[in-house]
């Protein structure tokens, strides 16, 4: 009786903890309302800025905000590395984040309105893989 008592209790834990841990990661990844209408009007912001070189800067500081809202912390490159894996346009990602550092760095550098259009458009892709921009 004793051992039935034991067995029982150790399956409950056994399905218990793995179906807390699921629900619990689950919940991370999830944005609030007011966080989504937030993201979508600097969004909307960002997209409308004329000058290529700010709106490159303004597009990533609207993605960098869904990483701080699932409270990651550090720098971009620090947040993204720790949920890159959730974004299969990684890699454009970070050639984005990679020209962001270059405006924001280089004295005088210059930028194509296609590439800005490339980065804009990157950031925006991950951005609305995970909340609706539109």
């Amino acid at each position: 009786m004793e051992f039935s008592l034991i067995l029982v209790g150790a399956v409950l834990v056994a399905c218990l903890v793995p179906l807390l841990v699921w629900w619990r990661m689950r919940s991370r990844w999830r944005v609030a309302a007011a966080d989504v209408r937030r993201m979508r009007r600097a969004w909307q912001e960002a997209s409308a800025i004329t000058d290529v070189h700010r709106r490159v800067l303004e597009a990533e500081k609207v993605f960098e905000m869904l990483l701080q809202t699932w409270g990651l912390e550090g720098t971009f490159a620090q947040k993204f590395t720790k949920v890159e894996w959730r974004f299969p346009e990684r890699e454009i990602v970070w050639q984005a984040h990679r020209l962001r550092n270059r405006i924001a760095h280089d004295v005088g550098m210059r930028l194509s309105d296609a590439e800005a259009r490339r980065a804009v458009d990157a950031f925006g892709k991950a951005l609305s893989r995970h909340l609706p921009l539109s």
